[in-house]
């Protein structure tokens, strides 16, 4: 398995990075929707500084390390953050991770997870998952 830590990944209508701090107001709107996070490990955020938090803690952690893939999905028209893919519980000895991703409510059924999540398992089997 190739050691890579979320690169960049280009679709027609979308790009694929890592999180940055110019992405809390645009995180904010997808963490703290009840019914996007309905089946999460995680309650509704109900601030701007709780996101802040949950992406120092978390998301900037598993960017440290060697295997991660932690997505923004940014949409290329507006360069807002529409959502999130990635994935979690990576076997490096089976070369397996389990996938997820949430979107703002108002891009539901328009094909961004299809096609974010085509983009990612591609990435995931040059890379030997």
């Amino acid at each position: 398995m190739k050691k890579s830590n979320t690169p960049t990944i280009e679709t027609d209508r979308f790009i694929l990075r890592k999180f940055s701090d110019n992405d809390l107001q645009d995180m904010y709107e997808i963490y703290h929707d009840e019914e996007v996070n309905k089946y999460l490990p995680w309650f509704p955020f109900q601030s701007i500084e709780e996101t802040k938090e949950y992406l120092y803690n978390n998301i900037y952690k598993e960017y440290e390390q060697e295997i991660a893939y932690r997505y923004a999905i940014e949409e290329k028209a507006s360069h807002k953050v529409i959502g999130y893919i990635g994935v979690s519980g990576i076997n490096k000895e089976k070369g397996s991770a389990e996938l997820g991703y949430g979107l703002i409510k108002s891009r539901w059924g328009k094909g961004i997870a299809t096609e974010a999540g085509k983009a990612l398992l591609e990435r995931l089997k040059q890379n030997g998952f």
